[in-house]
């Protein structure tokens, strides 16, 4: 049973990294607009500018206004951060990491965006009563 259960765990996780490295092949083939191989600084701003609209919390009873789009991230200083080889410009592998780091910090900044709008005092302390959707 337990076998079975991890199996069919692996499988998800082998599909979840197919899908996700698929994506980031999509992501590549449409940002590298010149069609050299390499995404550069303008490329990855016009990326930057054309990405979509973060989705709102949209949690049912959340008060406020959804969490403010941040600011794109700064093209050069991400090439000069992810940029391993030097040559000035992002290969696949190093535009999958940049999007994994960028993916991080945007969960990062949902969770703390989804505590600040649960908690109602100015303690900052999630309560059992504040989750409690049953009341």
């Amino acid at each position: 049973m337990i076998s079975t259960i991890n199996s069919v765990g692996a499988q998800a996780i082998n599909m979840q990294a197919a899908q996700r490295a698929q994506s980031h092949q999509e992501m590549f083939t449409k940002t590298d607009t010149n069609e050299d191989g390499y995404i550069d600084q303008q490329e990855l701003e016009e990326m930057f500018a054309n990405a979509p609209e973060p989705p709102a919390h949209g949690m049912q009873g959340m008060q406020g206004p959804p969490p403010a789009r941040p600011a794109p991230p700064d093209a050069s200083q991400m090439i000069n951060q992810f940029d391993q080889d030097g040559d000035g410009q992002m290969n696949l592998d190093e535009l999958k990491n940049m999007g994994d780091f960028l993916r991080a910090q945007m969960d990062a900044m949902a969770a703390t965006n989804i505590y600040s709008l649960m908690s109602d005092d100015t303690s900052s302390t999630l309560t059992a009563s504040l989750i409690d959707t049953t009341g």
